[in-house]
């Protein structure tokens, strides 16, 4: 069985105090290409809690809160929260409405995002740790077949300086930008990097790619892959 919910913007409020409380950062999307569900599972000793609050922040690539919502779970239910009806006031970047949302809870609430699309589905958890002192290695595939996006979070106050280090066919090019504070950011692999993209119909050349951030900010940082399929279609994965 399932917590569902309808569409429900509630008035701001702290739900339980700052050291009581866990919370995850998550990159969404609801448009044009994906929709995105929110997915909450439990530990076993939240179940005699009764009504587990959840507090959900709503941040726009360039940083800014545009929505919160605030639920109540059954912890003996997995909980599903479809997040199109909240995502009426997030701007578009590059023509795709994505989103930073933070969620906040009592420890012991375990918080994913399912992302779909009509092609298919896949999970993506929190991403991965970024910061001066972290950095994150990703292997891609670089092919006329693969669109690679790095998806860029930043949970911090201050703007993220990210160095992008592509190692491929023994180059080393890299690229920098920025993440607003609490904002996000969509990194194109094969758009910053054409030069070694194949020709359509050639053989895909492995590579890998290093994130770095150059500054005191702390991020997270995810691989979301689409794959162009016969009559096509595209298959998408992520890598946390």
């Amino acid at each position: 069985m399932f917590n569902r919910f309808k569409a429900r913007t509630l008035r701001a409020v702290n739900i339980m105090s700052s050291s009581a409380q866990s919370s995850v950062n998550l990159w969404v999307s609801t448009y044009p290409f994906f929709e995105s569900t929110l997915l909450f599972s439990f530990e076993e000793k939240l179940q005699a809690v009764g009504p587990v609050p959840v507090q959900i922040l709503f941040f726009d690539p360039d940083g800014s809160l545009f929505n919160e919502v605030q639920i109540e779970l059954d912890p003996t239910r997995t909980g599903l929260l479809e997040l199109e009806p909240f995502m009426g006031g997030c701007k578009l970047e590059a023509g795709l409405k994505h989103a930073h949302v933070e969620v906040r809870s009592l420890p012991g609430v375990r918080t994913t995002s399912r992302i779909h699309a009509s092609t298919g589905a896949c999970i993506m958890g929190a991403p991965c740790e970024l910061t001066s002192r972290h950095s994150a290695f990703f292997p891609v595939l670089m092919s006329a077949e693969r669109s690679p996006l790095m998806v860029l979070v930043n949970r911090s106050n201050i703007e993220a300086a990210i160095r992008l280090r592509l190692y491929c066919a023994k180059r080393m090019p890299e690229m920098q930008t920025s993440v607003p504070a609490h904002g996000a950011r969509l990194v194109s692999v094969a758009t910053d990097f054409p030069e070694f993209v194949p020709e359509e119909g050639a053989r895909g050349v492995p590579a890998y790619l290093r994130i770095s951030c150059l500054n005191g900010a702390e991020c997270g940082v995810q691989l979301l892959d689409l794959a162009k399929q016969d009559k096509g279609q595209e298959v998408f994965t992520s890598v946390s």
